[in-house]
C-alpha cells in the first residue's frame, strides 16, 4: 500500500488548529501559539477543552509493554465533495494528553492509510493535502475540533472514512468611489457569528496592481469580508507628520463588503466546500480621519523612546485581533511626544508597546475620537502590577500538585502580555506586568479532580473569580483556594437510536450571564458518542449536545437561550460522577434563528 509511518515526539501544544496564513492571518496564529492573550492562555493551559476527555487519566499516561495491547487504526480520505479517494494525504493521530507521542502517515493511490502498533487513548486525527483544508477527522470545517477516536486495548479500528474538506475561495477587487482599482489593501475573510460572536479571521489575501484579490483555504461557511487600506497599517513605522494639522485629513476607512463601516451593514458572503466565491467588489469607504497627539510619561532605560511603538487598538470584545493590523501606529519621540495619524471614529485604546521583537503591552488608556482631534493624552508607563499569590488545597496549607498554571483573562479587550505563570512547589506564583484592569482568574492543573474553590483578594471573596485591578498599584496578593473533590460529568450522545460522533457537547452554568464565557466547559463526542468532563465545580448547570457547532462555537448567553428548554438540567455535588444521555440539539428546535 505504500504507507509510511513515523513515530515522532511532541512537546509543543500549542499548534493552530489550521494552517499559519499569511499576513494578519499568520501574525494571529503566531499570538495564539506563543499564548498571548485570553485564548492563549486557554489553549497552552489546557483552562477549557473542545475534545473530550480534557485530561490524559493514569491509564492512557502509562506506556503499554504487551504487544496485544496495542492498536491498530486503518482508513481512507477521501474528497468530502466528490468522493473520489485522495493520495499523498499526509495524516497525524496525535493522543490527546500532554507531551504525548504522534504518529504521522501518508494515503496511498487507493487513499488508503494505516497506524500501527498505537497505545490505547484518546486521539485527534488529522489530515492536510494542497488544495484541501487541514483538517480533524470528523470536523464539519474549521475552526471547529473534530471527533475524538477512542482506542480500547487492543482494538483493531477498521474502515474509517476520513472526507476531506477542499478549500473555498474568495475573489473579487477593491475600487474606490470612482470605480478605479486601489492596490495594497490588506482583505480579510471573518467568520460571520451570531448576535454578539464573529468567529475570527480565517484568511486574507492583499490587492495587487489592479485591485484584485484572492483568499484560498476557507471552510464552509458564511463570511464577512473586511478590506483595510495598508495607508493605515503603520504600527512599525515612523510617524507621518500632516502639513495642514489644523485640517482634518480625508482618506480611505476600513469596509465591509460592499461598502458598510462596520459588521452590522455588511452583506454575508456563503462559501460552499470546494467552491470559489468571485465577484466580490469592495468599495471603499472614505471619511474625515483623525490624529491623536500626546506623550509617554515614565520612559526609563530598559523602556527608552527608541525601543517602544504607540498604537490605537479597538475597545470592547468584537474582533479583538482584527486591530493589530487596521490600527495606525507612530514611533515616539525622545521627548516622549507622539502623533498619531488617520485615526477613523471610535472607542479606542492609546497602548505603549515594547518594540522590536515580541510585543508586550506596557501601558495603555481609553480614548474617544468622535468628530475632531485630541490632544494632551498621556500614556504612563509604570502603572503596571505585579500580581502574587499563593494555592492551597482545602484543608492543607499549601497545594503541591505538580505542573499548574494561574492566568489572567482580560474582562474586556486584549492583552499582548501572556498573563500566567507557573505555580511553583511552595504554591506561590506572580504575575509581572499586569494593566491596571479587570479580569478573571483561570486556573490549570493536571490532576482531574481538582477545582478552582475560591479566589480572595485583600481578604474578601472576589464574586465569579474577578478581580478589579483598574486602581491597583504595586504589589497585589491573592489566594486561590482549591478543592480536590471535582466532579465529574460523561455520557453518550445520541441522534435517535444512535450513538452521535462528533457532537459539540457544552455546559453552561446556572443562571448563565453575559461575560462569563470563560465558566462554560465544551467537549466533543467521539466515535461512539461518548464524552467526559473532568475537573466540574459543583454547582448547577445546563447541558447540550448541538449538531451546528456555530452555536458551540459562540458559547454565549444569547447563542443558547434558544435551546434551553431542550437542554438537560444538570446539579453536580463535590466528588460526584454523573453519567447522563443526551439527545442532539438541531436548528429546528430552536425555531427560526
Amino acid at each position: 500500500m505504500g504507507v509510511i509511518r513515523l513515530l515522532v515526539g511532541v512537546r509543543c501544544g500549542c499548534a493552530p488548529s489550521g494552517p499559519l496564513r499569511q499576513g494578519a492571518a499568520g501574525l494571529i496564529g503566531l499570538f495564539v501559539c506563543l499564548g498571548l492573550g485570553p485564548a492563549g492562555f486557554a489553549q497552552t493551559a489546557g483552562v477549557v477543552s473542545s475534545a473530550a476527555p480534557q485530561t490524559a487519566s493514569a491509564a492512557e499516561r502509562s506506556e503499554v509493554t504487551d504487544p496485544k495491547q496495542l492498536c491498530k487504526v486503518e482508513g481512507r480520505v477521501v474528497n468530502a465533495v466528490t468522493g473520489e479517494p485522495l493520495r499523498k494525504v499526509s495524516l497525524t493521530l496525535r493522543r490527546m494528553a500532554a507531551s504525548a507521542d504522534t504518529v504521522i502517515a501518508t494515503s496511498d493511490q487507493e487513499g488508503r492509510f494505516v497506524f500501527e502498533s498505537v497505545e490505547p487513548g484518546t486521539y485527534q486525527l488529522t489530515a492536510e493535502r494542497a488544495g484541501f483544508l487541514r483538517q480533524a477527522y470528523g470536523s464539519r470545517g474549521l475552526p471547529y475540533a473534530g471527533t475524538p477516536i477512542t482506542l480500547s486495548a487492543g482494538q483493531h479500528l477498521r474502515e474509517l472514512e476520513f472526507k476531506l474538506l477542499p478549500q473555498g475561495v474568495i475573489s473579487g477587487r477593491v475600487v474606490d468611489d470612482e470605480g478605479e482599482p486601489v492596490p495594497q489593501v490588506q482583505v480579510m475573510a471573518i467568520r460571520a457569528g451570531r448576535g454578539r460572536a464573529r468567529a475570527g479571521l480565517l484568511g486574507s489575501a492583499m490587492s495587487n496592481d489592479v485591485g484584485e484579490f484572492r483568499i484560498s483555504g476557507l471552510a464552509p461557511g458564511v463570511y464577512h469580508v473586511r478590506a483595510i487600506p495598508m495607508s493605515r497599517v503603520r504600527f512599525f513605522a515612523e510617524t507621518v507628520r500632516p502639513g495642514n494639522p489644523n485640517v482634518p485629513e480625508e482618506g480611505f476607512r476600513p469596509t465591509y463588503y460592499p461598502s458598510a463601516p462596520d459588521p452590522d451593514g455588511a452583506a454575508p458572503v456563503e462559501v460552499r466546500a470546494g467552491q470559489e466565491v468571485p465577484g466580490i467588489t469592495i468599495l471603499l469607504g472614505k471619511g474625515p480621519l483623525y490624529r491623536i497627539q500626546g506623550r509617554v510619561v515614565g520612559l526609563t532605560a530598559e523602556h527608552p523612546a527608541s525601543r517602544v511603538r504607540v498604537a490605537v487598538m479597538p475597545r470592547g470584545r468584537g474582533e479583538p485581533f482584527m486591530g493589530i493590523s487596521a490600527s495606525p501606529g507612530a514611533s515616539v519621540q525622545a521627548d516622549g511626544s507622539f502623533l498619531l495619524t488617520q485615526v477613523a471614529p471610535g472607542s479606542y485604546y492609546v497602548a505603549v508597546t515594547t518594540f522590536p521583537g515580541l510585543l508586550r503591552a506596557l501601558a495603555r488608556v481609553p480614548v474617544e475620537v468622535t468628530s475632531s482631534d485630541l490632544k494632551d493624552v498621556i500614556v504612563p508607563i509604570g502603572a503596571s502590577v505585579a500580581l502574587s499569590g499563593i494555592v492551597r488545597m482545602e484543608g492543607q496549607q499549601k497545594a503541591e500538585l505538580g505542573t499548574m498554571r494561574v492566568g489572567l483573562v482580560p474582562v474586556e479587550g486584549f492583552v499582548f502580555n501572556p498573563l500566567s505563570a507557573e505555580v511553583k512547589g511552595d504554591g506561590t506564583f506572580q504575575i509581572e506586568g499586569v494593566l491596571p484592569d479587570k479580569y478573571y482568574v483561570n486556573f490549570a492543573s493536571g490532576q482531574e479532580n481538582v477545582y478552582l474553590k475560591s479566589v480572595r483578594i485583600g481578604g474578601r471573596e472576589a464574586p465569579d473569580r474577578e478581580l478589579d485591578l483598574s486602581h491597583a498599584e504595586g504589589q497585589v496578593q491573592i489566594e486561590i483556594v482549591l478543592s480536590p473533590q471535582a466532579a465529574t460529568l460523561e455520557g453518550t450522545v445520541m441522534d435517535g437510536d444512535k450513538p452521535a460522533g462528533g457532537m459539540s457537547v457544552v455546559l453552561a452554568p446556572e443562571p448563565f450571564r453575559e461575560g462569563q464565557q470563560y465558566l462554560v466547559r465544551s467537549a466533543t463526542s467521539d466515535q461512539n458518542g461518548r464524552f467526559q468532563l473532568r475537573s466540574l465545580r459543583p454547582g448547577e448547570y445546563r447541558l447540550y449536545a448541538f449538531e451546528d457547532p456555530e452555536v458551540a462555537y459562540d458559547r454565549g448567553p444569547e447563542a443558547l437561550k434558544p435551546f434551553e428548554q431542550h437542554a438537560v438540567k444538570v446539579t453536580l455535588k463535590e466528588g460526584e460522577r454523573q453519567a447522563v444521555q443526551l439527545s442532539v440539539l438541531k436548528a429546528q428546535e430552536a425555531g427560526a434563528r
